[in-house]
């Protein structure tokens, strides 16, 4: 009973490790890689679609108290015809969600 105890242990201890800041990245980096945006923990990415992950381009937004996942496929990617995606976004407890970032958007 005390290895399995012990285990758990190591394993909570494990997930509760500091996720890196949430920037503009591709999907790929962010499959294994849990980010955190104000008080929330963007995780769990699973992903299948026509477009390789290592092609899709991940920026995230904050608007008010909405927090936004932008998926967008590089120049010469082609486009989405096929596309599932699926994360979880967790509250970190004692964290203020109202964090000031600009906005930024580019023109094409």
């Amino acid at each position: 009973m005390k290895k399995c105890f012990f285990l758990s242990a190591v394993l909570s201890v494990s997930a509760m490790a500091t996720p890196s800041t949430c920037t503009l990245t591709t999907l790929s980096s962010l499959i294994n890689s849990p980010c955190s945006l104000g008080d929330k923990i963007f995780d769990n990415f699973a992903y299948s679609g026509n477009v390789a992950a290592s092609n899709i381009s991940v920026d995230f937004e904050i608007v008010g108290t909405e927090f936004h996942v932008i998926l967008a496929p590089t120049t010469g990617s082609g486009f989405f015809t096929d596309f599932s995606l699926t994360d979880r976004v967790s509250v970190i407890p004692g964290v203020a969600p109202n964090i000031s970032r600009p906005i930024t958007r580019s023109s094409e």
